[in-house]
């Protein structure tokens, strides 16, 4: 998916105690793509948007669980094919049509996965929209990523082992991860996370109820990365500063059994939003992002450390707001890609030229 080259321009530095400049902070201009199309012109109309994710060919896989299918986009907004629908048989699915179930999907440069949370199984098929297989799985999962050799992780709600790999048959290979706190050290509060495959063997789990990311090498636990939100929104108004550790504070509270519990989100503004609706993460070219309330913060795998924080900004009528909230988000060739799920649109910004 190609957009043209949009202005970039950093704004500012978040500042250490004795004033030297930080993280930079860069100001990008975000496009809201709210009108789709077949190739022959025909005009589709798009439901609730949870989940998006795109492959090397330049695809862009998004889920809608309103129609309950996967919409096939190039070119910005031209839907090339759309496949699964409801129902009990292959390729069929059972996910929520507002998204409360958690099913997510995920892609390599051969298939689509999707974890059909309300069936309790995972759907394959190949790019081209063919069913390929399903499985049964034995766990709510909050999350799933494919790495290029096909292996499906599945990220469970149980406390351990929180990791289930499976090949793309279907078959169990390994489990691993735990989400206690051990010996005062937090080992991520992954009851509701998301993860994002780095390279085959390296994948980092984030949890979206507190700030702690768990980076894997082979099944086994590498670094524990812990950031602020405070910190991604340094440098911030008064107003976002609040809404960072309002932030910080509703993640604390949230402890939910099974992500089917999750509640609908608060309409008294955006620091009472909960956190699976403003928390994301996904890797693009083994560099971690995290997106947080309309900033896209990149994390340092090496260090922990934040490397850059993007604010995205437009000049459509309240749309400031509006990205604020996001169900999914991927980056693809340097263009950050975010779900606008209640008005079934796509924002977009170009985070780096990759041309």
């Amino acid at each position: 998916m190609r957009l043209p080259l949009m202005t970039i321009m950093i704004i500012g530095f978040t500042a250490c105690a004795d004033g030297t400049p930080d993280v930079p902070i860069v100001d990008v201009t975000a496009r809201i793509l709210s009108s789709f199309s077949r190739p022959n012109g025909d005009s589709v109309a798009l439901g609730y948007l949870t989940s998006l994710i795109g492959t090397p060919d330049g695809s862009l896989y998004v889920l809608d669980c309103a129609n309950t299918t996967i919409y096939q986009i190039v070119n910005d907004s031209i839907i090339i094919n759309n496949f699964a629908s409801r129902g009990n048989g292959p390729g069929e699915l059972r996910i929520s049509t507002r998204g409360t179930d958690g099913s997510e999907i995920c892609a390599n440069s051969n298939y689509v996965g999707i974890s059909d949370n309300s069936s309790l199984r995972i759907s394959i098929f190949h790019t081209d929209g063919r069913f390929r297989n399903s499985y049964r799985i034995f766990h709510t999962v909050s999350d799933i990523g494919m790495s290029s050799n096909s292996r499906v992780f599945a990220v469970t709600v149980l406390d351990s082992p929180m990791v289930h790999v499976y090949d793309i048959n279907g078959t169990l290979e390994s489990t691993f991860g735990v989400s206690a706190v051990r010996g005062g050290r937090a080992y991520a509060r992954f009851r509701r996370s998301k993860i994002a495959v780095l390279r085959d063997d390296l994948i980092a789990i984030a949890s979206l109820t507190w700030p702690t990311i768990g980076i894997y090498e082979d099944g086994s636990l590498s670094k524990v990365i812990e950031y602020s939100y405070e910190e991604v929104f340094s440098g911030g108004s008064k107003e976002e500063i609040e809404f960072a550790r309002e932030m910080d504070r509703t993640c604390q509270e949230f402890t939910p059994s099974r992500v089917s519990s999750v509640p609908e989100s608060s309409s008294k503004g955006q620091g009472t939003a909960p956190p699976w609706k403003l928390l994301e993460f996904t890797a693009a070219e083994k560099r971690l992002f995290g997106f947080l309330g309309g900033r896209v913060f990149e994390i340092d795998i090496a260090t922990g450390d934040i490397r850059q924080v993007f604010i995205l900004s437009s000049n459509e009528e309240d749309s400031n707001k509006r990205l604020r909230y996001t169900t999914g988000m991927t980056v693809q060739s340097g263009i950050l890609l975010v779900l606008l799920p209640e008005e079934s649109a796509i924002s977009t910004a170009v985070l780096w030229d990759n041309r």
